[in-house]
């Protein structure tokens, strides 16, 4: 019996071995794979830089893309029929922007006027006598008519109808009459009184409010009756705010009257584009008799034409930056390397069709090449007085037959007259990107594939030899009680 219980003993003991010798193994054929993995790294990392490169590419050229595209708009700008225009730039100065402003178009004439402002225009209002809110309507009937401004307004008030509701009802009638340019309000003027305001849209005296009862007796029962509509200066009746008026009698009071260059102008407006050539001027707020004019200086706007010449340079700039910062992807693209040396160039050349005497170049007018061959306005005191001279100067060096414009548009000409360039490049470089992902894909499946392999060799290995070991060790255990029992 003890013989047998040894056996039991080895056998669990050998059992135990192989358990901890299949877990070590395990540790092992791990790190037999990974270091397999290792050493085919290498060649897996260079597909994945060649993708990497590949991308950078793809996005280089979607980016160079959009940049072109960019720089195409402001060259179209600069090519239009009208593109001179945009340097004949005038701005006007108010020396009280409170009481007149003023803006300037390039047909404005430079130099100094005045305005004074004596009145200004008003919108037309017609305010009904005080009623009553809980009083009933004098008027009801359907369908009754009455006419402001020649439009006939048709309203229905039943009987019993309160002055507050009745009055809702016409506003309503008013309101909902197209081109009658007027419009109507019910204004609670007490707690317990109302009334009705019809206010013109326009000011002016053009623009007065008219009204005819029409024999409907709703208007007579608003108290319109106290004033005449048709009278230059439409004095009530009867004298009183409760009773029906015009907010201003006097129809000639209701235009604007202001006083440029000391001669006395009436308009019915307070924007006025009519007085001054190029000038439109705004009328903010009425002077007294003893102050001052107020000094509007029509000059030329250089700010508005640095605001048209700065997105050109910026995009002009942003190519040229661009190609630089990616030099490094422009190795096998010489049409491009090319691209930067001619950019860089142009504002060195001459423009050959300028008006004799004037500048030929862009630093003439206050625009610098910085180091890294990009544009930018430092002067804009030479920018200024070129165009005070003559707009030209400035204007044909951008808009002439062999302005700097005109010499961007040839260099890259090569590219944009080619629509497809760019695109044909993104889409190669999109097809190899998708081929060499091919390649990472196959190429890692083979690695684990045979990784695998390896890791199935080691392991039909390890049980072929833990199997002869543990026959062996059954064996040594049973001979050994063998001889144990005959005492040997």
């Amino acid at each position: 019996m003890a013989d047998f219980t040894s056996s039991l003993d080895s056998l669990s003991n050998a059992l135990n071995s192989l358990m901890q010798t299949t877990s070590t193994s395990q540790s092992q054929a791990d790190l037999l794979v990974e270091a397999y993995k290792r050493t085919q790294s290498g060649k897996l990392n260079l597909l994945k830089d060649r993708k990497s490169a590949l991308e950078k590419k793809s996005s280089f050229f979607n980016n160079f893309r959009s940049k072109i595209n960019t720089l195409l708009t402001q060259i179209d700008k600069f090519t239009s029929t009208n593109a001179s225009s945009f340097f004949i730039t005038r701005k006007v100065t108010s020396s009280d922007s409170s009481i007149v402003s003023a803006t300037a178009s390039s047909d404005a004439l430079l130099g100094v006027n005045t305005v004074k402002v004596n009145r200004l225009a008003s919108n037309d209002l017609l305010i009904s006598a005080q009623l009553t809110a809980s009083q009933y309507f004098a008027v009801s009937g359907s369908n009754l008519t009455f006419k402001i401004n020649g439009k006939d307004i048709i309203v229905s008030i039943s009987p019993n109808t309160t002055n507050e509701d009745a009055l809702k009802q016409i506003a309503n009638a008013i309101n909902n009459t197209s081109d009658i340019n007027a419009t109507a309000s019910v204004v609670k003027d007490t707690s317990s009184t109302i009334r009705l305001t019809i206010t013109s849209k326009n000011t002016g005296a053009q623009n007065k409010i008219t009204f005819d009862d029409n024999g409907s007796g709703v208007l007579n029962a608003l108290g319109f009756d106290n004033v005449d509509p048709n009278a230059s200066i439409r004095t009530p009746i009867q004298n009183g705010n409760q009773y029906a008026h015009f907010k201003i009698a006097d129809v000639s009071q209701l235009d604007s009257e202001a006083e440029v260059n000391g001669i006395t102008i009436v308009r019915s407006s307070n924007t006025i584009s009519d007085v001054l050539q190029g000038v439109t001027l705004n009328l903010l707020k009425v002077q007294n008799n003893n102050d001052q004019p107020i000094t509007l200086t029509t000059e030329v706007d250089s700010s508005a034409v640095q605001n048209v010449i700065s997105p050109l340079l910026s995009a002009y700039n942003d190519i040229l930056q661009f190609l630089n910062n990616n030099k490094n992807l422009l190795k096998d693209e010489p049409l491009l390397r090319n691209l930067i040396s001619n950019l860089r160039v142009i504002p060195s050349q001459a423009v050959s069709t300028v008006q004799s005497g004037n500048p030929q170049f862009l630093n003439e007018i206050g625009i610098k090449t910085n180091s890294d061959g990009t544009l930018s306005i430092t002067d804009t005191t030479k920018l200024r007085e070129a165009l005070v001279a003559d707009y030209r100067k400035v204007s044909d060096l951008f808009t002439s037959n062999d302005s700097f414009v005109k010499k961007i548009q040839s260099v890259i000409s090569v590219i944009s007259n080619d629509t497809n360039f760019i695109t044909n490049k993104a889409t190669t470089v999109q097809r190899q990107i998708f081929e060499m992902q091919k390649k990472i894909t196959e190429l890692e499946a083979k690695i684990e594939a045979q990784a695998e392999n390896y890791k199935n060799e080691y392991f039909r290995s390890l049980e072929a030899y833990l199997k002869a070991q543990s026959q062996y060790t059954m064996f040594s255990n049973t001979a050994s009680s063998l001889l144990n029992r005959y005492n040997y």
